[in-house]
């Protein structure tokens, strides 16, 4: 039996919480600009989602395992900025889930379509998928951990069989397709795609104060996207035309629209099936972080004892609002990626720079437990930091 590895885990948490909903949605949001010229936003989005990641690693750091970005604000913000960030934090974390179930319930619905001939309930669609989810929550760490290494097994599976399925049919001129023209319109939804700095409280559950393998954790985590959201889009921009993305675009569902794409481009039922099975994979895998993250979020928010009510009353206030969300918006992924955009680009890289700007230079806060860990770059790249998120922010309230 294989022994249960923690920086794996914390590794494979972050790639899985990246690749994902937002991986789906990476070339329909890039189809304008193409895959040739979508790559500099792709490595600048990188860059700040790990710089960002580790800012935020140094703050938690200050405090006890188990704080949430919450207790980070309170410490360090005070009582407003905890506020503010209870509000925004809860809001963006229902939003992201609220996606993922939309997505989860549209590629449920097809299967169901298929085998029935007939559409699955919206209302008990979604109740199924939050009683599943639930039930994983509530069974602790362990089984989390182990869903979401298998899902990141299937992921990787069906990716190589994907591979082996499009690279045949790939055109590379479809690569230099695109256009410099609102080339930084996409910018806050590709931060989006590298949105893992949610988990970095719950890192500590497997790493403690482990700095070096906390860093490692981060930087090889968030690398694997890079080179998954990289190939995902030769594959898929090789494959089909910005005009076929844009349609997909209009239907508001990339999982489900890329398969019906992909099946009028190639005629394959191997296809139809591992594309199926892929996008289920990546949903899953992100769902699992982002409701993770949100659980302990509550958890510590509301300062419950871990007990069997209290977990439970827990997941329900975790699960319900997103799930009236999705009921009432069934095929806005896109739409609700986006509005949650704007908060990822706040709460995730402005705040936390925000956090450690006053940790280090007005509060001359030290870290807890001998654990010492300054990010480099000084006052110089945490002003850099807050100034792109500014930017970026304004770029998606433009758009």
């Amino acid at each position: 039996m294989l022994k249960r590895n923690p920086l794996i885990s914390a590794i494979l948490l972050i790639s899985g919480t990246c690749v994902g909903a937002a991986m789906l949605a990476l070339p329909i949001v890039n189809h304008s600009q193409g895959f040739m010229l979508s790559l500099p936003s792709l490595t600048l989005s990188w860059l700040l989602a790990s710089l960002a990641g580790l800012v935020m690693l140094e703050a938690n750091l200050w405090l006890k395992p188990g704080a949430s970005l919450v207790s980070m604000a309170d410490d360090t913000l005070g009582q407003s900025g905890k506020i503010g960030v209870w509000v925004a934090y809860s809001a963006l974390l229902y939003m992201i889930m609220a996606a993922l179930l939309t997505g989860l319930y549209d590629m449920l619905n097809v299967s169901v379509q298929a085998l029935l001939q007939r559409s699955l309930p919206v209302l008990a669609g979604f109740s199924v998928l939050i009683i599943v989810f639930s039930a994983m929550i509530y069974a602790g760490a362990r089984v989390i951990d182990l869903v979401n290494r298998l899902c990141m097994l299937g992921l990787l599976i069906c990716f190589i069989l994907l591979a082996i399925l499009l690279v045949p049919q790939v055109k590379p001129s479809y690569w230099l397709l695109g256009s410099w023209q609102n080339f930084w319109q996409p910018l806050p939804m590709i931060i989006t795609s590298f949105g893992y700095q949610i988990v970095i409280p719950s890192l500590r559950t497997y790493l403690g104060n482990d700095v070096k393998k906390l860093r490692l954790a981060v930087l090889i985590g968030t690398f694997i996207p890079l080179v998954a959201y990289i190939a995902w889009q030769m594959l898929i921009m090789g494959t089909l035309t910005p005009q076929d993305l844009h349609i997909i675009l209009q239907t508001g569902q990339p999982a489900t629209g890329i398969v019906e794409r992909l099946s009028l481009r190639v005629s394959s039922n191997s296809l139809h099936h591992v594309i199926q099975w892929f996008g289920f994979f990546a949903l899953l895998t992100t769902f699992m972080g982002v409701s993770l993250s949100l659980y302990d979020f509550l958890t510590d928010g509301l300062g419950l004892v871990q007990r069997r009510y209290t977990r439970l009353c827990t997941i329900l206030i975790a699960f319900i609002p997103p799930g009236l969300i999705a009921i009432c918006f069934p095929k806005g992924f896109i739409t609700i990626l986006a509005y949650a955009s704007l908060f990822v680009i706040i709460l995730l890289i402005l705040i936390p720079c925000l956090m450690v700007y006053s940790g280090r230079y007005s509060r001359r806060y030290r870290h807890a437990d001998g654990a010492v860990y300054r990010l480099i770059g000084g006052r110089p790249l945490l002003i850099g930091l807050i100034l792109a998120s500014i930017i970026a922010v304004c770029i998606e309230v433009l758009k």
